[in-house]
Order: structure tokens, then sequence, then C-alpha cells
């Protein structure tokens, strides 16, 4: 809700700048140098690029991984090894940004208002970002229903047409995509997020399971660009075991239809065992060590959402020893995973990183990225690369070009 590249000014053509929705703060969450845009990296040039700054490759011994009852070979495959992401034998960082959009009525990448597509793609990684975790709803996943008229170009104008759109520059351009079921009904976003993948009326657990195959189908059409599926954001009125349960027939749904990609499965509420700590939304995977999803680990990856004071104020933010209190609650919520050799990445973290208009988020931000520094997780996708995330802002300010400077240096960070 993260780069070895220094905050250059890159050189952009002013866009227009047609009106934007009437209400474009319609997800859950998320200010200061000149930015642009230079010419598309490619793919050949990103991976060059990030060669240097990850560690050496997994063992490289040949091989298959047992999926869905298929013999898979390794290479070409995406797979995850201590809280690692690998293409193969190769490690690929995972240093990610949310950009929400889709999954709402628009049914299109907000901001598109502002600039075109392939600016934001291409700024993106520029600044050193290396994924992007999509959002998506049903609406945007089936053919044929619009788009926001700002969004559209061309004949491009459903929702499915942008999607396409966007995951067809991102291979072209290098930039990797988890793609992120993110709620059964595009109305229900933000806090009215249902709580569980087939909560909405009219869906069902068949239609959900369809949806991911169909996520799953797009994510072997535009391989290797799509890294893997997010089987459901912030399942929050669900019990762990319950969510275990859907998790692993979606786990099975996907991996049945695509055998190479990587499966995301986030923590659940309140409804479970927190440890004796409040969680926020996807937080929590307290049972999960003890009661896994039924995936093959190497393509299972754990990705809990935690915020801090800018989303909402936990008890535990005005004990007498905040910030030095967070590791021991994340510990429990899902930190132990990695310790039980369970692969980890972090799905949404951020704040405003402005005590002016959070207190204590600039604390609470620095302590989560210097634990996942001592944990060595350094894979994430931060929220988000939109500006009108209305409790956290974003990465990029208000007039959607121009970064914000000391968010951008918490994320660097986590980035080499």
């Amino acid at each position: 809700m993260r780069p070895l590249v220094a905050l250059a000014a890159l050189l952009v053509a002013c866009a227009s700048d047609p009106s934007p929705p009437t209400n474009p703060s319609l997800d859950d969450r998320p200010s200061a140098s000149n930015d642009g845009v230079a010419d598309a990296p490619t793919e050949a040039a990103v991976d060059a690029s990030v060669e240097a700054a990850v560690d050496a490759p997994a063992d490289a011994s040949a091989g298959t991984t047992t999926v869905c009852g298929m013999s898979v070979a390794r290479e070409g495959s995406w797979r995850a090894e201590g809280s690692r992401v690998y293409l193969g034998d190769r490690q690929v960082p995972v240093w990610g940004l949310n950009w929400f959009g889709l999954e709402t009525p628009d049914r299109a990448p907000h901001g598109l208002w502002a600039r075109p597509l392939a600016e934001f793609v291409d700024q993106a990684l520029m600044l050193g970002f290396t994924a992007l975790r999509i959002p998506v709803s049903p609406s945007s996943i089936r053919p044929g229903n619009a788009s926001a008229s700002w969004a559209n170009r061309g004949d491009i104008d459903t929702g499915r047409e942008q999607l396409e759109a966007l995951l067809d520059l991102c291979r072209a351009r290098g930039m990797r995509v988890l793609l992120d079921f993110h709620t059964c009904d595009a109305s229900r976003i933000g806090g009215s997020l249902p709580g569980s993948p087939v909560a909405c009326a009219g869906y069902d657990r068949a239609q959900w399971l369809a949806d991911l195959r169909e996520l799953a189908a797009l994510a072997e059409r535009y391989h290797p660009a799509v890294m893997g599926v997010d089987l459901c954001n912030e399942p929050h009125a669900l019990r762990w075991s319950e969510w275990r349960e859907l998790a692993t027939a979606g786990g099975e749904a996907v991996l049945c239809r695509n055998p190479r990609v990587l499966v995301f499965v986030e923590g659940v509420g309140n409804a479970s065992d927190n440890g004796g700590s409040s969680v926020f939304w996807g937080e929590n995977l307290t049972e999960a060590a003890a009661m896994p999803v039924g995936l093959p680990r190497e393509r299972l990856v754990y990705s809990p959402h935690v915020y801090g004071p800018s989303v909402a104020r936990m008890p535990y933010f005005s004990a007498p020893d905040f910030p030095r209190n967070l590791p021991a609650i994340w510990d429990v919520h899902f930190g132990h995973l990695q310790r039980a050799g369970h692969n980890v990445l972090i799905g949404e973290f951020c704040g405003w990183y402005d005590d002016a208009r959070a207190m204590g988020d600039v604390a609470w931000q620095d302590a989560v990225v210097d634990w996942m520094r001592t944990r060595d997780l350094r894979g994430f996708f931060y929220w988000a690369l939109n500006a009108n995330s209305g409790d956290t802002g974003g990465v990029l300010q208000d007039d959607w070009r121009t970064p914000n400077a000391r968010k951008l240096a918490l994320l660097q960070r986590l980035m080499r």
C-alpha cells in the first residue's frame, strides 16, 4: 500500500487532464520532487538492472515439482523458497506497488484521467519498482463490462480490455504482476469489503472458482509477466479454518489450470485467534502454521496486510514501548510462518508517513521496514501507486506525477 534508482529528474511530456471520477477515493487505503518518464526500459534491461541487487540464485538443481498431480518443470515456473520468489532458478526481486481501480465500478486503473497507461508503468520501473499488484473484481475479469469513459482509448472500453492492455504492457516492459481477486462485487470496496470471496448477492463458490481459473488462464497467456494470483483480498469475516478450506480449494482451482504460477493467501481478521492483539483485515495468520493451506509449499505465499496509525488506532500504538512492541505482535500474527519454513510476502502496508496527518505513523513505518530487513523479508507490495487513497495517500502525489520522496526513501531500504 519501496529501489536502487535515485530520484533523478525524469523527463515527461505533459498530458491533458480530463475530469476524474466524481468520487475517486473509492478504495480502502493508501508527497516531493519532480518526476518524469524516460524511454521505456525493455524486459531484458530491467532483468539486467536487478541481477546485481539480488542474492545468488537458489541451488540450480534441475528438476520437477508435483502440482495438482502434474509433474511440472522448474524451468519457466514461478516458485517461492525461503520467502524469496524465483522464476525457475533465477531469483526475481518483488519490489511492488498496488495500483487500484480495476476492482471498482470504473473498471480501469485510476489516474488514467491524468496520464496515459504507459507513463505510469514506465515511471514505476524508473523509480525502481519491479511489480504491480492489480486488484480486480468479477466485472473486470469477465468480458463485456464497460469501463469509465476517462479510461477508454480506441477500441479498449471494457474492464477486461483495460486489464489485458495493462498485462500486455507489463509483459513488454518487464514489469511483474500479481492479480488480486479483491471483491466479489465492484460496488463493495473500501470499508464495505464483503470479507469473504463468496459473500456477495448472486455470487457463489462455483463462480469464484471459475473466476480464479480465468485469472490463472490470464497468467498463462501473459507468462512470465503474471507471477501469481491472490485468492481473496482481506477475508476478514471468516475464521481461519473456514478460509483455509476455501483457500485450499481456490488454490487448487488456480494451480490445476496453471501449475506454473504462485498462489497468494492473505490472513483473516479478528474472528479467529489473534494471539491477544487486534489485527488489521488480512493480517491474521496466527493459526496458519498449525493449520496450513493444503498447497505445494513452492507455490504458496502467505501475504499478510498490516497497517499503522494512518488507518486505525490499535491499542498497542499507545503502549509506552511503542514502536518497540511491534515486532513481537507481528511475529505472532504472521512472522512465525517464516520460521516454520513457509513463504511470507507482505501484500499491503503503508500510511501517510506524516505525523501531522497521523501521529505515530512515521515511527510505525520505520519500524515495519526495520523489522522486514531484520527478518530478510525484502519482497513487498506497498499501498499504493494511487494518489487517491483516502486514508494513506500514495507514492504519487495529487498531481498523479510527482513522487513522495520520503516514502520512496523509506522503501529504498528494502530494495537493495
